[in-house]
């Protein structure tokens, strides 16, 4: 399972859902992170920063390889 989510890791829900996530899928599965890394600001200020982020992380989102070899 992916979750991604376009505010910034310390900002959205992920920390939040993941143990819940993992409570109900028995930790039998990994739950992968894809989006913004951790930031105090909530914005770059900078549209093309912007769209170059979120183009990224949707195209790791899409891309399960991106996922190999990782643990969780």
């Amino acid at each position: 399972m992916v979750w991604c989510q376009e505010e910034h890791k310390n900002m959205g829900y992920y920390d939040y859902i993941k143990p819940r996530f993992l409570t109900i899928l028995n930790h039998a599965r990994p739950i992968w992170y894809a989006g913004r890394e951790p930031a105090a600001a909530p914005a770059t200020g900078n549209k093309n920063t912007h769209l170059v982020e979120l183009r990224r992380f949707l195209e790791t989102t899409f891309n399960l390889r991106s996922f190999e070899g990782k643990t969780f």
